[in-house]
């Protein structure tokens, strides 16, 4: 798996010299997280709540062959975040309520994609639509002896708009559903891995770009992220039955960075 992608990135980066309009952008990032664990009625077990988990994210894209009909474009992004969230629950099979434990989480969150998209122009208007591909891992350290991943690849529709707002800024929003294949959870503390339910992710992002020049552009983002666990399958364990349960995530990025286009 390893060298068969690595294959791919290099093929990718070997296309990318074929043609003019690379492009290399590096941007800080700082997330708000809001992740909550509900039971089958609906009452939240536990939190993971954090105003301040960051990172970077490292993109490459390049445009194949623009004409008369608008830039198909291949863009890659790595996006990395680690921080500490303030975890809200109960200890399992304790009967105590939510709140009866209160401690700190650490937390290491990556995201690679790969975007094949198409940029035409309609009255004056940037309409971009496309698809992409995805990897997606968070690890979690609720203590020393207990750890949790989750991980799944992805694939999403890309829908997005573009308007000049100055000659030099120019504003615009993009949409992407983000479809998970085979998600799982690993803990440590468990022999074998959860198979999680339906993990769908809706993800809005609007960026405002200033050119400086004609190779280099500075950029702020916010993106609202909205992802939804269903609850696993249950997996035996000593004699017991544990399970993963829904979950929903509300996340709030804001990225700050600079691209330069060659």
């Amino acid at each position: 798996m390893k060298a068969k992608l690595s294959q791919t990135l290099g093929m990718i980066f070997l296309a990318s010299s074929l043609y003019a309009g690379n492009t290399y952008s590096a941007a800080f990032v700082n997330m708000d997280m809001d992740y909550r664990e509900y039971d089958d009625n609906g009452q939240i077990l536990d939190s993971e709540q954090s105003n301040s988990v960051t990172g970077f994210e490292l993109g490459f894209g390049m445009d194949l062959e623009c004409d008369d009909d608008g830039c198909p474009n291949l863009d890659f992004k790595a996006l990395v975040l680690k921080g500490n969230t303030d975890y809200t629950g109960a200890y399992i099979g304790s009967g105590l309520p939510y709140g009866s434990v209160k401690s700190t989480t650490s937390n290491l969150i990556y995201d690679l994609s790969l975007d094949y998209t198409q940029t035409d122009k309609v009255n004056g208007f940037g309409v971009t639509y496309g698809l992409g591909l995805g990897y997606h891992s968070w690890y979690r350290e609720l203590s020393s002896l207990q750890n949790e991943r989750y991980y799944w690849f992805y694939i999403t529709p890309v829908l997005g708009f573009s308007t000049e707002i100055t000659k030099n800024l120019k504003i615009a929003t993009q949409f992407k559903y983000k479809y998970a294949l085979r998600p799982k959870m690993k803990a440590n503390l468990i022999s074998e891995e959860f198979k999680l339910g339906k993990t769908d992710t809706i993800e809005v992002t609007i960026p405002v770009t200033y050119s400086y020049s004609e190779q280099t552009e500075f950029f702020v983002a916010y993106t609202y992220s909205k992802q939804t666990i269903k609850k696993s399958d249950l997996v035996p364990q000593g004699g017991y039955l544990y399970y993963e349960p829904k979950s929903k995530t509300n996340d709030n990025y804001f990225k700050v960075g600079i691209s330069f286009k060659y």
